[in-house]
């Protein structure tokens, strides 16, 4: 399953505070986005469904030290106007930043 990628106001800053402070790793930031699209569950992002405060939330690893938090909703495709299963990218950062 192919999901959409939308990314909230917050994830936009946080990401382009992030490639600009950490530029080696833009290309596995993308590859992380680009996995997560195909397989939400593929073993090298290590998913996990969060708990406490952020329980309807989810995160994956960009490596060991950053993560991203996101949610899965249903979108409009603005192409076809369907509703389609999207992640919602909400923060992304170090474990203290996004957690």
């Amino acid at each position: 399953m192919s999901y959409k990628l939308v990314k909230s106001s917050n994830f936009i800053r946080a990401a382009k505070k992030f490639v600009n402070k950490h530029p080696d790793l833009a290309i596995e930031l993308n590859d992380t986005l680009q996995t997560l699209m195909t397989d939400i569950y593929d073993n090298k992002l290590k998913t996990h469904k969060l708990k406490g405060d952020m329980k309807d939330f989810w995160s994956c690893s960009i490596n060991y030290d950053y993560r991203i938090a996101f949610q899965l909703v249903q979108a409009i495709d603005e192409e076809t106007g369907e509703e389609v299963e999207s992640i919602l990218l909400v923060n992304m950062g170090s474990h203290d930043e996004v957690y």
